[in-house]
């Protein structure tokens, strides 16, 4: 755990770099570089393909932080400076990927570009993206799971989110950590192979958007079974099962739209 990568104080000069704001940026940028790349060897036309992206990023920023006000409305309640706040945290992912998928669709559509091959070209970047957040999220040592007796459960360190969680629990001492499931690591492999689900799905050429409903399929299943041994944190306002069934949701209607991107498929 190294929730700071960067505190250097010399002279006048005063700088501080978070883990997670650190991997957060550095997510984005792989998002668009690897896109860029992407797109610039397709046949979308590049400058309003990134005009697309640039907007689904800022969406995805906005969509982030109210979902989590949403989940955490009275941590915002008390601090209300929070939702202005330009630190790297109170995100929540699936507000800014939902919000992101919105915005790229209606700005895709009002500049007549093919929103599903748009899509399926940035579905493996997606994927990369959200594993490098995670490694972000494991060394600050946050969205931390139940505890294990796996033999690859992590042991965070004394006092320690973690930790102070277990000791609201009973379930250790104060000079004690339980290991508990890294479902920051368990969520970047889901991640990596998801964007290996979209390259294949890619490479066999099929059908615009199969391959990013397919990896929102994958993820989001992964999601809701992470769910269950992941620890919210103090903070988490909503019913324990909102996201279960939001991942429900997005599941149900990424399948039924799979399935009309294969009908039409099989009937061109």
């Amino acid at each position: 755990m190294h929730p700071t990568l960067l505190d250097l104080n010399f002279l006048c000069l005063a700088i501080h770099i978070s883990s997670y704001r650190f991997f957060l940026l550095l997510a984005i940028a792989v998002v668009i570089a690897g896109s860029y790349a992407v797109i610039k060897r397709s046949d979308l036309d590049l400058k309003k393909s990134m005009i697309v992206l640039g907007v689904a990023i800022v969406a995805f920023l906005i969509g982030a932080r109210l979902l989590n006000i949403l989940i955490n409305l009275g941590l915002y309640i008390e601090y209300p400076a929070r939702i202005y706040s330009l630190s790297a945290t109170g995100f929540s992912e699936y507000g800014g990927i939902i919000g992101g998928a919105i915005a790229g669709l209606l700005v895709a559509r009002r500049m007549k570009l093919d929103i599903w091959r748009l899509g399926d070209l940035l579905a493996p970047n997606l994927g990369i993206g959200i594993a490098v957040m995670r490694v972000g999220c494991y060394l600050n040592g946050c969205c931390f799971g139940t505890e294990t007796k796996l033999p690859w459960g992590v042991k965070f360190p004394i006092f320690s989110d973690a930790h102070l969680h277990q000791l609201s629990e009973g379930t250790t001492s104060i000079l004690s950590v339980q290991p508990v499931h890294p479902t920051e690591i368990y969520e970047l492999i889901a991640a990596l192979i998801g964007t290996a689900i979209a390259m294949v799905i890619l490479k066999k050429k099929m059908n615009p958007g199969v391959a990013i409903l397919a990896f929102a399929i994958w993820f989001t299943t992964f999601r809701f079974l992470n769910h269950f041994i992941r620890v919210m944190p103090n903070s988490f306002d909503a019913p324990y099962l909102f996201y279960p069934l939001f991942y429900l949701i997005i599941i149900a209607i990424s399948s039924a739209l799979l399935y009309r991107r294969l009908q039409t498929s099989r009937s061109s």
